[in-house]
């Protein structure tokens, strides 16, 4: 566990986006049975999630859920792309999941960060998404190796 204690702390707290995650749109009613189904797979006990606004790099909902954090066990999300953008942003919320003892679960990653030196594997992950999303698109390749490859 993290650095402080977990005394009277109750459930983790959901947070959703209706933003798509990774370019598809899951509907918040979809997110929500896909966080309940993960708590209650591992004994965790799930709380109300809120609902980050739609507007992009906007997390003020993600600041609310981690200003709750000194009276929850953690946060349950469906993925690290619900995280802010930048590693410096997201270094300030690792801090304060340490600070104040707490856990981050990341469902279709299957990645929980609990103590410190768990948020590598979230940022390598992270850094491996961001570099295959720089390339080109698939019909691309496939168009331009069709190209290349028909007779003069």
């Amino acid at each position: 566990m993290a650095d402080a204690p977990m005394k009277n702390r109750q459930g983790y707290r959901g947070y959703i986006t209706l933003r798509p995650i990774g370019g598809a749109m899951i509907p918040a009613p979809m997110q929500n049975a896909l966080l309940r189904t993960y708590c209650a797979q591992r004994d965790l006990m799930f709380k109300l999630s809120v609902n980050e606004y739609v507007f992009d790099h906007c997390f003020i909902q993600l600041e609310l859920v981690l200003s709750q954090l000194p009276e929850l066990e953690g946060v349950v999300t469906p993925s690290v792309l619900l995280l802010p953008p930048t590693p410096a942003a997201r270094a300030r919320v690792y801090e304060r999941l340490f600070a104040d003892g707490a856990e981050m679960h990341f469902v279709m990653e299957n990645l929980v960060i609990a103590e410190r030196g768990d948020e590598q594997e979230v940022e390598t992950l992270l850094r491996l998404i961001a570099v295959t999303e720089q390339r080109p698109p698939l019909e691309d390749v496939r168009d331009a190796v069709v190209q290349a490859c028909a007779p003069a």
